[in-house]
């Protein structure tokens, strides 16, 4: 619980330069206009049956730079006001190309095991900025015959996983009618692009 609370309000320095005057977005100032703003921007692929995904990042993993640290960073720390601040600078960049106003629900990607919250607060982040309901619904299916952790399978190995919706959230109750409703799904990072 304290380090949940601490994440919150410390950030760490510069993850370029070591500089103490890190902002938000994990950079001094400096480090982030020169190093990651030029990297930001709003990429968009177009998927069978209409899906549009986007991405803020262009990013590999096991690419040694910056984006990498950040990347990796987020994930492990946890950082809320990094999470905040990216998560409101892709809601901005995706409110020119999508009327956000129609979505009716945010569903976060799951992780490859119950650890991997990342999608979530994400999620919880967009869709708290975007005032509608979350709906944390799906679970990843690793193949059964592969239990290997997901950081350590090859692209080939990650696209065998599938997903679904959790079972223990049907047997809880109803799922709204989603049917004809307009759904945000949100994953922290894309990877293999699979999910």
């Amino acid at each position: 619980m304290f380090s949940k609370i601490s994440q919150y309000f410390y950030n760490p320095t510069c993850l370029c330069c070591g500089s103490f005057f890190v902002e938000d977005h994990l950079f001094c100032s400096f480090c982030f206009d020169k190093k990651i703003g030029s990297r930001l921007e709003l990429k968009k692929n177009q998927l069978p049956l209409g899906i549009s995904p986007y991405s803020i990042f262009d990013w590999k993993p096991g690419e040694s730079d910056l984006l990498s640290e950040l990347v990796y960073r987020m994930k492990s720390d946890r950082c809320v006001k990094a999470w905040n601040f990216y998560g409101l600078l892709a809601i901005k960049a995706l409110k020119y190309e999508v009327d956000l106003t129609q979505i009716d629900y945010i569903i976060p990607v799951p992780g490859s095991k119950k650890s991997s919250v990342h999608g979530a607060i994400f999620s919880q982040i967009v869709a708290n900025l975007l005032q509608k309901p979350m709906l944390d619904i799906l679970v990843k299916v690793a193949d059964l015959e592969d239990p290997k952790e997901q950081k350590t399978k090859n692209v080939a190995e990650r696209k065998q996983s599938t997903i679904q919706i959790c079972e223990h959230i049907t047997k809880k109750g109803p799922l709204p009618d989603l049917n004809g409703g307009k759904l945000l799904v949100v994953d922290d990072i894309v990877t293999t692009g699979s999910s």
